[in-house]
């Protein structure tokens, strides 16, 4: 899950118009980073849900970083202004495996949980979902149970 930092922010200083060009150009990037098979979607305001159902942990983690510098550098121009290029905060969940999650719904809460966390530590980062310490899954899941969301971990920048 990816969310633009200080997108409604950006909205409200540059326009709605801006926003869009930025949106446009976000689109493009995502375009050219997804391979065959690789969906990007729109989930709402300046908030992505990527899947890439062939990639690794590592695989996925070093893509979406790339995807986060590529941003840094993709300042949305339009009718002759350039804008501030945007940052985003970025959640990484992988399915599959024993102590994984076995739904979409739980993958996708790993996977805005670790957004969430990215967002807590700063912003501007890749946060890969952690799941638990001891028996694979179990106080990872038990504690998802309880409150909704899941453990994460902040992977290097």
């Amino acid at each position: 899950m990816l969310d633009l930092d200080g997108f409604e922010a950006f909205n409200d200083t540059h326009g709605l118009a801006a926003g869009d060009l930025a949106l446009r150009a976000i689109g493009g990037l995502l375009l050219r980073s997804l391979g065959g098979g690789e969906i990007a979607c729109r989930s709402g305001g300046g908030e992505f849900t990527l899947l890439l159902p062939n990639a690794t942990l590592e695989q996925a983690r070093g893509r979406l970083e790339g995807l986060r510098q590529a941003l840094a550098v993709l300042p949305p121009r339009g009718g002759g202004e350039e804008f501030p290029p945007l940052s985003a905060s970025i959640g990484v969940a992988v399915a599959g495996g024993e102590d994984r999650p076995a739904t979409a719904a739980a993958l996708l809460a790993r996977a805005d949980a670790a957004l969430n966390q990215a967002k807590a530590q700063g912003r501007n980062r890749v946060v890969v979902a952690h799941w638990g310490h001891g028996v694979p899954g179990r106080a990872a899941h038990s504690r998802e149970r309880r409150t909704g969301r899941a453990p994460a971990r902040t992977t290097e920048q």
